[in-house]
């Protein structure tokens, strides 16, 4: 039983984000509020949880890219219409990932109507102004119970994105954000261990990781401890320990910091039980393997096992080695307890190597006989034992019988499986040796020669077979044959008990020059080979006898060069032998040479396959052929060197491949596919947005293959014929059109900076005053219209337009009404936007009245009556005049009556009289009552 030395391997603990059971909390005050404008969006570092509210005191901070970007997005992409932003709020988070899915809840709005917050999820690269991409919008997301769930995709990983949240119609509710998935979380992590049991005294060494690597530990001798690692000594009286160790981390974006627990548990170790192991010590062939896991009994206890060279390092468990071992030695096993790895006994193993050794003795042959015989005998091994020979069956016995004389091949297998091989010769006994043979040559010509032989050993008598160069049998039995010509000669000697001894030996004819001969092999197809016949004298007449084949001999007669040689011209491939030349004085001078003459063989040429490439791809041709033959090219390309194809269409090219005059040919088929003439035009290619462009594919020739638009807004098209694309984002847009055939080759047509779209106009203005009277007609007209550069304004009172900036008008002031203004505002590229307004033109009630009237017959101021300019309805008209007692005197309906002073049909009395005078106006039901006095003098 061993103490321990405990090293902690460490888990994680991980500040993972929780899911609402059900409808979090509301809250009013979130600890970092929303920001006022988009560059003063609040982090969210946990989202998780996050909740705010939308406040009537936020005031609407959106530019205009981002209302635009927002008025495309919610119209187009989600077919809702775009928010109207009156108190918009701004967080801000960063993507973990191409999606995100989170819950929104929404409660406790003010006020009555939609209760419902606008939520706008957007990409921007300045937080005040430019270009937006809005990847989320949702005009009313209502107060209701549940959640609202939203997935967003196609986001990048790791870019910021803002949330603009709004209060629907300028509401004021609460808001919660719970975090699915996506979402960066700056969560610093510690991996520990939550808990270790270990005996007393020992020690542990602890790891922290994550966060910015600066830790601070907590604990019994670790106040200082400030590294990734700490020992920690376990203390001697069992019980539980705490450790602790805090992390900082997160990111400049969010910065965050955790802190973790370790538990120490320190148990009393009384109670170990090691595993018990039987060895079984191991045996094996030197240089072989053997698995140590196989000295181990299969009636061992149960335990973990570990391999080690040394007692020491299997007690430390350190330096463990692998369990394939070839080397003899002793080895060290430590068997731990499966249920606790501190519990752990360690045994020896012995390994021993073994390697076979034999001697042997053998018995020879005797003369050609299998009478010999070889005896093995092994050692160092591990008995039992079997041998064999050649390859043959094996036998529990090392002695082989009945051998001719030989090599043999043996192996000895040892019951262990080590083998040991080698080699046994056995000799032939007693035979017959020929230990010289005499010649005298022939004369030059003469058939005179003679041949001795003399044999050795073996049993006598001997006896003697001559044979000459055709194997035909000369001679008698003899150790010598006679009155034989220059040639070629065998002997055969064999003894009483049949051992026989056989040698050849060549007999020359004396004073015949010694000849060579050397062969020039024909070109490929021709009869042009030579034969050279060397160490003649110079320029000398000989005799030439050779023979083709099994034809006809042939016979010449020819001279010598001035060096000496003969050539034998103009002769085809074969097999030429018998050469025989004769010198004017009889001197036969035979070779036993033959020579062969072969044309060399065709190149074998070697073609690569026929290729399909695109139009303006590299190719490089590759023919192979037989060593030492030249390759060559037609089209002007060479071997194995790439080049680019010119045509378009399929090219035949043939190699050729020469050596030694003989040539091979064959050809390659190269298809280019051209994809050199794409072409495409949009028709309008300037305007405001949103902007349709009609592209049209103007490549010629038909095409079978597919093709992409890529309209430089981030939107591409997948089709090959004629494509309608809008631009609803103001800016340059380069076109390109790639087209790929079925079998790869691809190419593209780009067209820079093609479409330009301009900011639409926006037509706007106020009027002062929008309703007036006809006295005052006149209406000042301000232009509030943005990007604009020219303006048509129509008064709707059939007045010439005008192009003036901010203009006033002055509309007739006998012709009240209402009236339509328009103004149509441009910006030059052909886009108009226009907006109307009604102005309102009163007609003033204008009448007058005298007081005092002189009914005396002069005809001046004779009748008294209210004289009207303006505004008042004839139809509704009454006028009536009472004395002072109040009887009425005049009373009159029409307008253009007066009273002439008389009271029925006398002169009234001269003095004041009460008026009292009702009407309606012309433009509408207002009435009016006028009440007066009026003097008579006459």
């Amino acid at each position: 039983m061993y103490k321990k030395l405990v090293k902690v391997v460490f888990i994680g603990i991980l500040f993972s984000l929780n899911s609402f059971a059900q409808s979090p909390i509301p809250c009013s005050n979130p600890a970092d509020p929303p920001g006022e404008t988009a560059c003063l969006a609040t982090p969210i570092c946990d989202f998780n949880g996050y909740c705010g509210r939308t406040l009537s005191s936020y005031s609407s901070d959106a530019w205009t890219d981002l209302k635009n970007a927002i008025k495309a997005a919610t119209i187009d992409q989600w077919g809702i219409d775009w928010l109207t932003i009156e108190n918009d709020s701004y967080l801000k988070f960063i993507a973990s990932s191409s999606s995100i899915t989170f819950n929104v809840y929404v409660y406790d709005c003010n006020g009555a109507g939609t209760k419902a917050i606008q939520v706008v999820f957007f990409k921007a690269d300045n937080c005040s102004g430019g270009p937006v991409t809005v990847v989320y919008a949702n005009k009313e997301m209502v107060q209701q119970g549940a959640a609202h769930n939203v997935t967003v995709t196609g986001l990048t990983p790791g870019d910021v994105y803002y949330i603009l949240i709004d209060g629907y119609s300028g509401k004021n509710c609460g808001y919660t954000f719970e975090a699915v998935a996506g979402v960066q979380s700056p969560a610093v992590q510690i991996d520990i261990a939550p808990q270790v049991t270990v005996c007393p005294g020992d020690q542990i060494t602890a790891t922290a990781s994550g966060g910015d690597n600066s830790y601070q530990w907590t604990g019994t001798g670790l106040s200082s401890a400030t590294g990734t690692s700490v020992i920690i000594t376990a203390p001697t009286t069992p019980g539980s320990y705490s450790y602790g160790v805090e992390a900082t981390g997160g990111t400049a974006f969010c910065p965050q910091s955790s802190t973790a627990q370790l538990t120490v548990i320190v148990d009393n170790c009384t109670s170990c039980t090691p595993p018990h192991l039987n060895i079984d010590n191991l045996t094996i062939c030197t240089g072989s393997n053997i698995d140590l896991n196989t000295a181990i009994n299969p009636n061992s206890d149960q335990a973990n096992l570990s391999f080690y060279n040394s007692q020491a390092d299997a007690t430390s468990a350190s330096s463990s080695i692998n369990n394939i071992t070839s080397v003899a030695g002793t080895y060290w096993v430590r068997a731990e307890n499966p249920n606790d790895p501190t519990c752990f006994d360690v045994y020896a193993i012995t390994i021993t190597a073994t390697t076979v050794s034999y001697t042997s003795s053998t018995t020879d042959a005797n003369c050609g006989s299998n009478d010999g015989s070889l005896n093995i005998t092994a050692t160092d091994g591990t008995a039992p034992y079997t041998f064999s020979i050649n390859n043959g069956p094996t036998q529990s016995n090392g002695t082989f019988s009945n051998l001719t004389a030989g090599s043999y091949s043996i192996l000895i297998t040892d019951n262990n499986g080590c083998q040991k091989s080698g080699t046994i010769s056995i000799n032939n006994l007693n035979g017959v040796t020929i230990i010289q043979l005499t010649t005298t040559d022939s004369n030059c010509g003469a058939c005179d020669g003679v041949i001795t032989v003399n044999g050795s050993g073996g049993t006598l008598p001997y006896t003697y077979n001559w044979m000459d160069a055709n194997g035909l049998v000369i001679g008698g039995n003899s150790d010598q044959i006679s009155n034989i010509c220059s040639g070629n000669y065998s002997v055969e000697v064999t003894d009483a008990n049949g051992c026989l001894a056989s040698s050849v030996v060549t007999l020359g004819n004396l004073n015949a020059p010694t000849i060579s001969l050397s062969g020039t092999n024909p070109t490929c197809g021709n009869a042009d080979g030579s034969i050279k016949i060397s160490g003649l004298n110079n320029n000398t007449s000989y005799g030439l006898t050779y023979q083709l084949g099994s034809e006809t001999p042939i016979q010449i007669t020819t001279n010598s060069d001035n060096s000496g040689n003969i050539n034998i011209i103009n002769l085809q491939q074969g097999t030429y032998s018998n050469f025989n030349v004769v010198d004017l004085g009889g001197c036969d001078i035979v070779s036993s040479d033959v020579i062969t003459l072969s044309e060399p063989n065709a190149p074998v040429l070697i073609m690569p396959d026929n290729i399909t490439v695109c139009e303006g791809e590299t190719v490089t041709l590759t023919a192979s052929a037989s060593s030492g033959a030249v390759i060559t090219w037609n089209n002007g390309i060479n071997n194995g060197e790439p080049f680019i194809p010119n045509n378009i269409g399929v090219t035949t090219y043939t190699a050729t491949a020469t050596i030694d005059g003989c040539s091979s040919t064959g050809t390659t088929q190269i298809s280019v596919e051209g994809m050199s003439n794409i072409n495409f035009e949009g028709d309008i290619l300037t305007g405001c947005s949103p902007l349709t462009v009609n592209f049209s594919n103007l490549t010629s020739g038909s095409f079978n293959g597919v093709c992409k638009w890529n309209f430089g807004d981030g939107l591409t098209a997948s089709i090959c014929d004629n494509v309608s694309h809008t631009y609803y984002a103001v800016g340059d847009y380069s076109v390109t059109l790639t087209m790929e055939s079925l079998s790869g080759c691809a190419s593209s047509y780009s067209q820079t900076n093609y479409i330009h779209v301009s900011p639409s106009p926006i037509a706007s203005f106020t009027a002062d005053p929008m309703v007036t009277n006809t006295l005052n007609p006149t209406v000042n007209f301000y232009n509030n219209s943005s990007n604009a550069s020219s303006y048509e304004w129509d008064f709707g009172d059939y007045s010439v337009t005008n192009t003036e900036d901010s203009p006033s008008h002055t509309y007739d002031e006998n012709n009240p009404g209402s009236y339509i203004v328009t103004l149509v505002a441009s910006n030059g590229n052909d886009c108009n936007d226009t907006t109307r307004m009604i102005i309102k033109i009163d007609e003033e009630v204008i009448f007058f009245i005298p007081n005092t009237f002189t009914p005396d017959g002069n005809m001046f101021n004779e009748i008294f009556q209210p004289i009207f300019a303006s505004g008042i309805d004839p139809n509704d008209f009454s006028f009536i005049i009472f004395n002072r007692w109040g009887e009425v005197i005049f009373q009159t309906k029409d307008i253009h009556a007066g009273w002439d002073g008389l009271y029925k049909g006398n002169i009234a009395k001269d003095g004041t009289y009460v008026w009292k005078l009702e009407f309606m106006e012309t433009i509408s039901d207002k009435r009016y009552i006028f009440n007066g006095h009026v003097n008579i003098i006459r």
